[in-house]
C-alpha cells in the first residue's frame, strides 16, 4: 500500500501509513495462516535412559519371511542407541515397549524416565497410559498431526527405511526380506558415528563402553557356503549348503542366512562368505500367509531340526511371538541362486502333499504267506490245498534262483560231538 501512494499508480492518495497485522486481522489469518515453524531444540539428555524416543513405522506393503508389516523403533536421546523390534500389528505396541523397558533397565541398571512419542493410538492407549503412570515415566505426547515434534524418531526412521532399502537393490532382494534388512541397517547405525553425540564414538560405545568391533562385517546379500555337521548327512552327502547372508546375530556368535528353498532364516559360525561371486540369478522365495496364527511358532521363522544347518538358531527378526503370518494372500518374493530351480515361481505355491503309500500289484509266495494270519501252514497243508499246483511252481522257482545263483554250496552235514548223529538246522 506504501508503494501505490508513492506514484506507482494514479488516482491513491491517503496520509497514514498503512499498519496490517496478523495479531490484529481475523480475515488475513482466515485467508493466509500457515504453520509456525519448528525452532530446533537444544536440549539434550545427560544420561542414558533419561529420554527414549519411540516410533512405529508401516504397514508395508509386503509380509516379511516372519509376516511382519510394522517396525518398532526405540532410540535412546544420549547415546543415540537404536533398538528395532517387528510387529504383525500395531496393538503388540505395548507388549514390545515391556520387553524393551526390560532390557534396557537390567543392562544400565538405570530407569526410563521420559518416553517421547506421536500422538498415534497404538502408544496413547489406556493401557499404556496406566501403565507408564504406574512406572513413574513421563509421556510426552506430539499434535495431532505434527510428526515434527518427535523428530529424531522420524528422522532416524527414514535413515533406516533409506538404508535398508539400498541394501535391497544392491542385493537384488525383494521385498520379503526387509526386516532382514532394516536390521541389518540398525545394526550399521549403531556402530558408526552419529550426529548429536561427537566424531569420536559411537553408540554402541557410549551404551556398552567398549568400541565396536567391525572385521566381521560381509556384504549384504553376499552367497554363503554354510557348513551341514556330519549328524545332518550321510557318507557321499554334500558338506556345505548355499545360503545367503542378510545380517548379524547380536547374541550368537555367528551370521544371519537365508535359505531359499525351506524359506527361513538361520544362524550359523561355519560359512565361507564369496563376497566376490556376482551371483545375479534370481530365486522365488514363497511367503504363504494362509496359516492360522495358532499354527504359528515363536520366533522370527520357524524352522525344524531337519533343516537346521550348523549350530543355527531362529531369527528375531521374524517376531518373537507367534511369528509367522496370518493373512489370506501370499507374497513371491526373490533370492538369487541360479541352480537353486526347484522352487514355484507362483505365488500361491504350497508344499507337496506326501505320496500315498500303496500295496503292490505283484502278489508272490511271500505276499501270500503274509496274508494268511493266526495260521501256520505245513507242507501237508500246501500239498492237500486247492492251491497245490501254484505252491509247487513257486517252490521250483525259489529253488531254481538258489541254484543260478549260487545261493549256498552242497557239503557235507556236521555231526554232533557227543552222540555222533548228524545235526538238523538252518
Amino acid at each position: 500500500m506504501q508503494k501505490l501512494k508513492n506514484g506507482v499508480v494514479e488516482g491513491v492518495n491517503f496520509s497514514d501509513k498503512c499498519d496490517i497485522s496478523k495479531n490484529s486481522c481475523t480475515v488475513c489469518c482466515e485467508g493466509k495462516q500457515t504453520r509456525l515453524p519448528f525452532p530446533h531444540s537444544a536440549n539434550k539428555s545427560s544420561g542414558v535412559l533419561e529420554l527414549v524416543h519411540t516410533d512405529l513405522c508401516g504397514p508395508m506393503e509386503n509380509l516379511s519371511l516372519g509376516k511382519a508389516k510394522y517396525f518398532l523403533l526405540f532410540v535412546d536421546d544420549f547415546s543415540r542407541m537404536c533398538t528395532v523390534y517387528f510387529l504383525r500389528e500395531k496393538n503388540e505396541t505395548f507388549k514390545y515397549f515391556k520387553q524393551y523397558k526390560e532390557l534396557v533397565e537390567t543392562q544400565q541398571s538405570k530407569i526410563i524416565k521420559i518416553l517421547r512419542s506421536n500422538n498415534g493410538g497404538e502408544f496413547c492407549s489406556a493401557e499404556i497410559e496406566n501403565y507408564l503412570r504406574q512406572c513413574g515415566i513421563v509421556h510426552q505426547k506430539t499434535n495431532s498431526y505434527t510428526p515434527e515434534q518427535n523428530g529424531l524418531c522420524e528422522r532416524y526412521n527414514r535413515s533406516i527405511v533409506e538404508k535398508a532399502r539400498c541394501l535391497l537393490f544392491d542385493a537384488q532382494f525383494q521385498k520379503c526380506l526387509w526386516a532382514e534388512a532394516v536390521n541389518t541397517a540398525v545394526y550399521i547405525i549403531n556402530c558408526a558415528p552419529a550426529a548429536g553425540i561427537g566424531d569420536n564414538t559411537t553408540p554402541y560405545e557410549i551404551w556398552t563402553g567398549r568400541k565396536p568391533k567391525l572385521d566381521h562385517l560381509r556384504i549384504f546379500g553376499s552367497p554363503v557356503m554354510v557348513h551341514i555337521r556330519k549328524e545332518k548327512r550321510r557318507k557321499w552327502d554334500k558338506k556345505a549348503k548355499k545360503m545367503f547372508l542378510v545380517g548379524y546375530s547380536e547374541n550368537v556368535k555367528g551370521y544371519r542366512l537365508c535359505d531359499p528353498v525351506a524359506r527361513d532364516v538361520t544362524i550359523a559360525r561355519d560359512v565361507v562368505v564369496m563376497e566376490n561371486i556376482d551371483d545375479s540369478s534370481m530365486t522365488t522365495i514363497t511367503v504363504n500367509e494362509s496359516r492360522p496364527p495358532e499354527d504359528v511358532k515363536e520366533e522370527e521363522v520357524s524352522l525344524s531340526e531337519e533343516q537346521d544347518i550348523s549350530e543355527s538358531q531362529k531369527d528375531k527378526t521374524f517376531i518373537p511371538s507367534n511369528s509367522s503370518s496370518d493373512t489370506d494372500d501370499s507374497y513371491s518374493d526373490t533370492l538369487s541362486p541360479e541352480d537353486l530351480d526347484i522352487l514355484s515361481t507362483q505365488c500361491d505355491t504350497n508344499v507337496p502333499e506326501k505320496r500315498v503309500r500303496r500295496k503292490p500289484d505283484f502278489y508272490n509266495v511271500v505276499n501270500m504267506c503274509a496274508e494268511i494270519s493266526g495260521e501256520q501252514l505245513t507242507i501237508s497243508d500246501v500239498l492237500n490245498s486247492s492251491e497245490k499246483e501254484q505252491w509247487q511252481c513257486a517252490i521250483k522257482d525259489e529253488l531254481k534262483s538258489f541254484s543260478e545263483n549260487d545261493t549256498w554250496e552242497l557239503v557235507d552235514r556236521p555231526k554232533d560231538k557227543n552222540s555222533g548223529q548228524s545235526q538238523v538246522g538252518v
